[in-house]
């Protein structure tokens, strides 16, 4: 069943299509549609989820040797290798996915003068203080919108290579040396 779009939100919607195929149409505030997406179209958010994402900063967070050996039993004496620092962060970033509450939704919307695009937001959900949406945006489709997150945001585990999560990896600090006093 179709949600019926009041004729104040179908404006914003019809000017952010325009944006979408004409930039020097000015960008309408979509934020403006928050509230009538949690109390007319809160449908629609949920079947229009894609899945849920971090920040690439949440996962930096945990990539280092010594957060890594809190969380795992490393024998030193054999040294931390690689395949240790990646098998750690693949586990790491699961966790997070698993997690996360922030979420990936697209909802298609029309406009009467333009071809369909899709309405694609990012939401944070919290049991007690309900929804946020940002990042709202009219793209062409879902998966251009998930194409411009990919540099900021993992969505998937395999979004980042094993090269990618080593060199995100933090190097350890080199111990300073002491300044030496020339008399």
């Amino acid at each position: 069943m179709a949600t019926k779009i009041p004729k104040k939100v179908q404006l914003l919607i019809d000017d952010a299509i325009r944006h979408l195929w004409d930039p020097k149409f000015p960008k309408p505030d979509l934020s403006l549609l928050s509230e009538w997406l949690v109390d007319e179209a809160w449908d629609n958010v949920v079947n229009g989820i894609w899945g849920g994402y971090i920040d690439r900063d949440r996962l930096v967070e945990f990539l280092d040797d010594a957060t890594m050996m809190d969380y795992i039993d490393v024998d030193e004496g054999n040294g931390i290798t690689d395949q240790i620092r990646i098998d750690f962060a693949r586990g790491r970033l699961d966790s997070l996915l698993e997690e996360t509450m922030c979420s990936i939704h697209a909802i298609d919307v029309t406009s009467k003068a333009m071809p369909p695009a899709s309405l694609c937001l990012m939401m944070y959900y919290h049991g007690q203080g309900g929804a946020s949406f940002y990042d709202m945006t009219v793209c062409h489709s879902i998966e251009d919108y998930l194409a411009s997150l990919k540099h900021e945001n993992i969505l998937a585990n395999g979004d980042l290579s094993d090269d990618e999560l080593l060199k995100l990896w933090r190097k350890p600090k080199a111990p300073r040396k002491p300044k030496s006093k020339l008399s």
